[in-house]
């Protein structure tokens, strides 16, 4: 209890199963040891998704980058990639999701 409280929830926090928290445990780790370049970030995204399909980076050359995917992520798979900011991105740079 705090002075400006409003006992109302902040954000739409999701639990993850033990796979999925082992999925975001790798892909974090995978992102720290990455140099960032669009190729490391390729390999990441085909480790992570193994057997789904393809997954890319495109540099959209206008400060934005666009995670594509030739399949559908369920709503745990894109939270991973979409808010819990743990892939390499620059800073300044827009993130947005493409997918079926």
């Amino acid at each position: 209890q705090g002075g400006f409280y409003s006992g109302s929830t902040l954000n739409n926090n999701i639990v993850l199963s033990d796979p999925d928290f082992r999925r975001l445990i790798l892909a974090k780790a995978a992102g720290n040891i990455s140099d960032g370049a669009i190729p490391s970030v390729n390999a990441i995204l085909m480790r992570l998704f193994p057997n789904r399909g393809n997954a890319w980076v495109v540099d959209n050359q206008d400060m934005s980058l666009t995670y594509r995917f030739d399949f559908a992520l369920t709503p745990v798979e894109l939270a991973i990639i979409g808010q819990a900011d743990v892939l390499p991105n620059p800073a300044g740079v827009a993130i947005n999701i493409q997918q079926p």
